[in-house]
């Protein structure tokens, strides 16, 4: 091979290699851009409140280990896999809208069931119950729904995820404009089971969750890949110190979509987004359209 043509070949080998360095850059740039350290995914206020009248440390950000829960499989089962969508507070609603009209959680809980059924080959079972508390009983509530979703568990051994679906209350919508809709925000909340005078993850004796770990994961998945897929959508997720509605199966979901100063359709509009975001972390299939 004469030393022109070898010299021509060397420089092609090397224009591909910069080309190939530099768009494996860009992508890394883009990836990059997604922050995960724990104050871009965790609000720990609430918790950090609870110590302010204990001598005890502050330190749950050491006791997650984020790159363990990401690491976690949480595709579902493909055979006869379920989905069961739930309502701790069924009677939260929505801000009546310019027509009149007052939706509530259980509105968004049919349009999560109507998407997923829809374009996803996956079962939904959705547990309305609308008069299963009155707003003088809201703790309870978690109880009392409690024992109606572990019998339909019995029932159904192929149910793998649980969604309780609320809404927030507050003092002006969270709708921004995502993708050219007005479109409330997601905030996803864990309940760590903390006992504030022992202060780990855990500690809470009176009422414990084995699964603490596992609905983390789901939470923490989520709102990274909802991050990467529909930035703005979903708020950095609520720790508290109570396990709620959180502790029946390991992937189990406590999720408020928008606040009661927010319309049902803001609220549709968000869970559309997060039913997208939800399918891609959980690994459904997507049917033949």
């Amino acid at each position: 091979m004469n030393l022109k043509k070898r010299g021509w070949i060397t420089a092609v080998l090397i224009l591909s290699t910069l080309m190939t360095t530099s768009i494996m850059g860009i992508n890394h740039t883009k990836d990059s851009t997604i922050n995960t350290s724990f104050t871009s995914i965790f609000d720990d206020r609430n918790l950090k409140s609870k110590y302010e009248n204990t001598e005890k440390e502050f330190n749950i950000d050491e006791e997650i280990n984020i790159e363990s829960l990401m690491a976690e499989d949480l595709g579902i089962k493909k055979d006869n896999a379920k989905i069961l969508i739930i309502h701790s507070h069924p009677n939260e609603k929505y801000v009546v809208d310019l027509e009149g009209s007052q939706g509530s959680v259980i509105d968004v809980g049919d349009k999560l069931e109507e998407i997923l059924e829809g374009k996803y080959s996956v079962s939904v079972m959705h547990l309305k119950n609308e008069n299963i508390t009155e707003k003088s009983n809201i703790t309870e509530a978690y109880k009392v729904v409690a024992e109606r979703v572990q019998e339909v568990l019995k029932e159904n051994p192929s149910i793998e995820v649980i969604i309780d679906i609320h809404r927030d209350g507050g003092v002006k919508p969270t709708a921004t404009m995502i993708k050219n809709k007005s479109t409330a925000k997601i905030n996803i909340n864990n309940g760590l089971c903390i006992d504030v005078e022992v202060g780990t993850i855990g500690s809470l004796k009176e009422y414990t969750n084995p699964y603490i770990q596992q609905n983390l994961s789901l939470s923490t998945q989520i709102k990274v890949r909802g991050d990467e897929m529909t930035p703005n959508l979903i708020e950095p997720i609520t720790l508290l110190s109570n396990r709620y509605s959180l502790y029946m199966l390991p992937k189990s979901l406590m999720i408020d979509v928008g606040n009661n100063m927010d319309t049902l359709e803001t609220a549709e509009n968000a869970i559309e987004s997060f039913s997208e975001i939800l399918a891609d972390v959980l690994k459904l299939d997507k049917l033949d359209e």
